[in-house]
């Protein structure tokens, strides 16, 4: 509860992780205070004050406590009070504490709590009301990083910022909406990113990351400072704060400390406890007078506060009943006055009505009330000046640490690896003074590592002993260790301290002894590679493998090969010797096939590697290194090889090869014979291969050449049998190997061919004379094949009905002859198709797709041939039309021109044009166009044999646009004004409808916009425009609409803008709204209330002077101030 606040440093939130990292400086979170290691006996890292006790924490994790211990708040398994710090029972591992009213808590670097004290609301956390004398754990909390205790209830951070509170809730102090008490943690309501926590008599106060601060609870003081002294059980926030770095609680007060080195307080100030001079409570947060640089707060419990500035002086405020200020009186002060005689302290603290420091060398001091020991210094006698508390260093004391680096050490193979001590030295440091090291442990200096040397600035060494300068502080003691490649025990380096020196002090040896274990990094072992997959042959072919060891042996170790099975493989050498020097150079072994001239195929055998002998070195001689698998592959296996086993051969007469040996030598001659299976697809030479026992190994050629068939049969697969070799070898006699397969490839394709004389067949209906082409098959028939002729016979003549094609015959080329009828018809240029179909018994060719020949005829009869020219010099009514005769015909053209439509291929039937005679191009203006109309155009020609005609051609005629101009805007009032405009339009051409419209925004559109429509007359008119708002610029403009077709166009005049005037305000007490307020006024409002006639005067209602909807004696009281000039209608 006694919470101490400090300007973030920027090390985090923790305590222990603050305290760790930074040394000689303090920092404070939720209801803690942090200073560096001191050189002490009772080496405090953190501490806090509750109701006449203190608490402690050690460095090395252990917590200590002194004062009242009635509820067994000092955590020792008593109630017994204790003037000195005793430890607290059973707790190590803790990373920051807090004090509360009657109990304790404390944060483990595990990110537990545990607590113990009284727990009649539960402030223990542990799901009972049951008191403690010894820690519990507070049930399921974890990842805590703070911790803080109220009066009868607790508080915690958790590393993600969320804050946990338990025990009393009668004010919402716990936050979490209620008023009901908690037993276990319950997480406040709606906070995160807090960054601490503070815990006071029944409120609670928090500062988020973002330097902003929270409270909830009691506020009848206005200590939650958001301008009330309304209770919130839920967090609201600090009226006016930001940039806070921490937050302390007191029992009606609280404190925030800036990053700018401020301090602001509010709630109670009956004593001065806020520090600005008065003694007035404030609910929202004043600065303290005449305070800056200030690096952290502690509140002062019942109603004072204490701040250390960054020069380690002290300071004080408010009540000072028991000289709890320090300042040597027990008079209040409502300014912060410095505490006498104190210098260089690096934290403080305070309980609730004494206050404690302690200095950067771990001198720590106490004042106030102490009936009950809190201040620690042995009696229960009150001081209002600074008492030593016992246990703590004296300015004299010299504390030695000694303190292991990296351990363990790995060894290494080779060169050295560093391993040190660290010996720090604090406390009086100002003279010199030694200490003296010892070395022992398992290793061996020489043989382990060596060169151990001293270090340090200011530090010097006399063999083991090690001399600090005045000054200095640290001395590192280094040695080297050896690198070796030997399996060996792991070892350690054991480092003690004693005997050191003070000025005329004590000394302490703190973290003696220190262990550094080096560890051995090798194993023995052998290395046998590869260990299978090795192959040797009959014909002595050899492998090898290879032997190392992996570490280095303490003796020579001897290795002996050999094979399990010698008919098969040899090892060689015998056996391998490794030494101290060349135990890690492998060492090659050749194995060896032997043959057997047997054919027993292949055998696998065993190169064995015994057990080593003869080694005193215990860590080799038990091992059995692997065995190498080896085959022994046979060469004595009969067979025939024949390569390849695929072939290709061509009608064309291409052949192709392959051969033949043995795969070992026969006994008696081999013979092998070869035919082909198909002697109308391939031929093979020789008919067969004699092999001996000179040349069984030799491979023979064998020749296979293609047959030409002249047949469409497609690639043809045959094969080159082998047949059973005969011979009285009986591993050969009556092999039969493996047949060669051969594909024939076909050069023959099916097909019928026609070739036309001149690459087209062309006649012409004048001539006597036609034209040829020839037909003949590409390949043999199997069957003679027919071609039937199908043609027009009243178009052409001369093709015969079929041809016939024999298979004797078949590469005959027979020709076909065409030639046109001369006939009547005018049918201009014209085609007939010739079509031809096979039959025959020969799969190939019946049915076989054949080309058709297109014959062309040239018609001595027809119409002419004319082209439309596209559409030029378009305009509403009249276009440029014309066309080109580019041929006659049968006879001359007597007329030529166009003609139109609204629809597709117009004639001369619809509208035309004549423009002359004979070939040749023409063109000519055409009028009486609709505007805004599609048409479509032809040309046509006119000889004796009809009316030709040309494609059909577009237009589309141009729109007749009206001509619309906006008139000036006339008679404007608050709803409506007059519009004026005028329409002129191409004479002969008329519009739908005009008018104006306008909007609020530029420009208006009829469809989107408030419009008028005045008729489809032409020229001015004139348009009212209503529905306006008061005060309010229209943007206006005229329109015209005019239809083509079925589409409507719209066209507008140049936009105009007018402002509509405002509205006229209501004039209060005008009753009778003659806009005036006079004694007729009142005087109606008079006979209203009387209940006498008023004549029939129409009562304005905005004559309402005071919103009540309602005319009585405020409007008469405001009439006859009006009429007195009291007051004017204005006011």
């Amino acid at each position: 509860m006694r919470n101490v606040m400090k300007r973030k440093t920027g090390f985090g939130t923790g305590t222990a992780a603050a305290a760790m990292r930074i040394a000689a400086a303090v920092i404070i979170l939720a209801g803690a205070v942090l200073a560096a290691p001191s050189a002490a006996r009772a080496a405090f890292t953190a501490m806090d004050g509750g109701d006449y006790f203190s608490v402690a924490l050690e460095s090395d994790g252990t917590v200590w406590a002194w004062g009242t211990n009635y509820y067994g708040q000092l955590g020792d398994g008593t109630t017994t009070e204790s003037s000195t710090p005793v430890q607290v029972s059973g707790l190590t591992g803790a990373a920051d504490i807090a004090a509360g009213g009657y109990h304790s808590l404390a944060a483990k670097s595990d990110g537990t709590v545990w607590a113990w004290g009284r727990n009649y609301y539960g402030q223990l956390g542990d799901g009972t009301t049951t008191d403690s004398l010894t820690p519990v754990q507070v049930t399921g909390l974890s990842g805590v990083s703070a911790v803080s205790a109220g009066f009868y209830y607790s508080a915690a951070v958790k590393s993600d910022g969320t804050v946990w509170a338990w025990g009393r809730n009668y004010y919402g102090q716990l936050g979490d909406g209620t008023g009901t008490n908690r037993l276990t943690p319950v997480q406040v309501t709606g906070l995160t990113g807090v960054s601490a926590v503070s815990a006071g008599r029944y409120y609670t106060v928090a500062v988020k990351t973002d330097g902003t601060v929270w409270a909830w609870g009691g506020n009848d003081y206005g200590q939650l400072g958001d301008g009330t002294t309304t209770n919130s059980s839920t967090p609201v926030q600090v009226t006016g704060l930001t940039g806070v770095s921490a937050v302390a609680a007191g029992d009606y007060h609280a404190a925030a400390l800036k990053t700018d080195g401020t301090v602001w307080t509010w709630g109670r100030n009956h004593r001065g406890q806020l520090g600005n001079g008065g003694t007035t409570d404030s609910s929202t947060p004043v600065q303290v007078t005449g305070l800056t640089g200030v690096s952290a707060v502690a509140e002062g419990g019942a109603h004072h506060f204490v701040a250390l500035k960054t020069d380690g002086t002290v300071w004080t405020w408010g009540w000072n009943g028991y000289g709890q200020l320090g300042d040597g009186t027990t008079t209040d002060s409502s300014t912060p006055g410095q505490v006498p005689g104190l210098s260089g302290i690096s934290a403080i603290a305070s309980g609730n009505i004494h206050t404690i420091a302690v200095k950067t060398d771990g001198n720590t001091s106490a004042w106030g009330r102490n009936h009950k020991g809190q201040l620690g210094d042995g009696t229960t006698t009150n001081s209002s000046t600074p008492v030593h508390v016992s246990g703590t260093p004296l300015p004299d004391d010299v504390t030695y640490t000694l303190a292991a680096g990296t351990s363990p050490v790995a060894e290494g193979d080779t060169g050295t690896t560093p391993a040190t001590f660290t010996i720090t030295r604090s406390g009086a440091t100002g003279s010199a003074t030694e200490v003296t090291y010892a070395l022992a442990g398992t290793a061996t200096n020489g043989t382990d590592y060596d060169n151990v040397t001293v270090t340090g600035t200011g530090v010097t060494n006399t063999g083991t002993t090690v001399e600090f300068a005045a000054g200095a502080t640290d001395a590192v003691i280094s040695m080297d260790i050896l690198g070796n490649y030997v399996d060996e025990t792991n070892r350690t380096i054991e480092m003690s301290i004693s005997g050191g020196t003070t000025p005329s002090g004590t000394s302490a040896h703190m973290g003696t002894p220190q262990t550094t274990t080096i560890t051995d990094d090798d194993t023995a072992g052998i290395t046998v590679t590869p260990t299978s997959g090795l192959v040797t042959d009959e014909g002595g072919g050899t492998a090898t493998f290879t032997v190392v060891l992996d570490t280095e042996p303490t003796a020579d170790v001897s290795i002996n090969l050999y094979s399990d099975n010698t008919a098969e493989g040899t090892v060689s050498p015998a056996s391998l010797t490794f030494t101290a020097a060349n135990w890690d150079t492998a060492q090659t072994v050749t194995l060896t096939g032997v043959d057997d001239a047997v054919s027993d195929g292949n055998v696998g055998y065993t190169a064995l590697t015994a057990t080593p002998t003869a080694s005193t070195d215990p860590n080799y001689n038990v091992i059995d290194p692997d065995d190498v698998g080896v085959t022994n592959n046979d060469d004595d296996l009969p067979g025939f090889t024949i390569t390849p086993l695929t072939l290709t051969t061509t009608e064309a007469g291409g052949n192709a090869t392959f051969t033949v040996c043995l795969n070992s030598e026969p006994t008696a001659t081999v013979t092998l014979p070869i035919s082909s299976s198909d002697t109308t697809e391939g031929t093979v030479s020789p008919a067969s291969l004699d092999f001996t026992t000179a040349n069984w190994s030799t491979p023979q050629i064998a020749t296979v050449t293609g047959v030409n068939d002249d047949t469409d049969d497609g690639d043809q697969t045959y094969s080159i049998v082998t047949g059973a070799a005969t011979s009285t070898d009986t591993d050969y006699g009556g092999m039969n190997p493996t047949d060669v397969s051969v594909s024939n490839t076909d050069d023959d394709t099916a097909a019928v061919s026609i070739v036309q004389s001149g690459g087209s067949t062309a006649v012409n209906e004048e001539g006597a004379t036609g034209d040829t082409y020839t037909v003949v098959l590409t390949s043999k028939p199997t069957n003679p094949v027919t071609i039937t002729l199908s043609f027009d016979n009243t178009q052409i003549s001369g093709p015969p009905a079929t041809l016939s094609f024999p298979t004797a015959d078949w590469d005959k080329a027979q020709t076909v002859t065409v030639t046109a009828i001369d006939d009547s018809a005018i049918e201009g240029a014209h085609t007939v198709a010739i079509t031809h179909a096979a039959t025959s018994g020969d799969s190939d060719y019946n049915g076989i797709t054949i080309g058709s020949v297109t014959v062309n005829i040239t018609d001595n009869d027809g119409e002419a041939t004319v082209k439309t020219s596209a559409a030029k010099s378009v305009t509403s009514g009249s276009a440029v039309l014309g066309g080109n005769v580019t041929d006659q015909g049968g006879s001359a053209v007597t007329e030529r021109g166009v003609c139109w439509g609204t629809s597709s291929d117009p004639t001369i039937a619809n509208s035309k044009k004549a423009m002359g005679s004979g070939i040749g191009t023409f063109s000519d203006t055409i009028t009486g166009l609709k505007p805004n109309t599609s048409y479509y155009v032809r040309a046509y020609a006119t000889n004796s044999a009809g009316t030709a005609y040309g494609d059909n051609v577009t237009l589309k005629s141009k729109t007749v646009m009206p001509t619309v101009v906006t008139g000036a805007i006339s008679d404007v009032t608050i709803t409506s004004a007059t519009g004026c405009g005028s329409v002129t339009i191409r004479e002969g051409y008329g519009i739908e409808c005009k008018g104006i419209c306008w909007n609020t925004s530029s420009p208006a559109h009829v469809s989107l916009s408030p419009h008028t429509e005045q008729g489809d007359e032409l020229g001015d008119f004139v348009s009212a425009v209503t529905g306006l708002q008061p005060d309010t610029t229209y943007y206006v403009r005229a329109y015209a609409q005019y239809r083509s077709g079925s589409a409507t166009y719209t066209f507008y005049g140049k936009t105009e803008s007018f402002t509509t005037p405002p509205e006229e305000e209501a004039l209060p007490g005008d009753v009778n709204g003659d806009e005036e307020v006079d004694l007729d006024d009142a005087i109606i409002v008079l006979k209203l209330l009387s209940g006498v006639d008023t004549g029939g005067t129409e009562i304005n209602p905005d004559a309402d002077v005071n919103g009540d909807g309602q005319i009585g004696i405020p409007e008469v009281i405001y009439i006859l101030q009006v009429v007195s000039q009291q007051r004017t209608t204005e006011t």
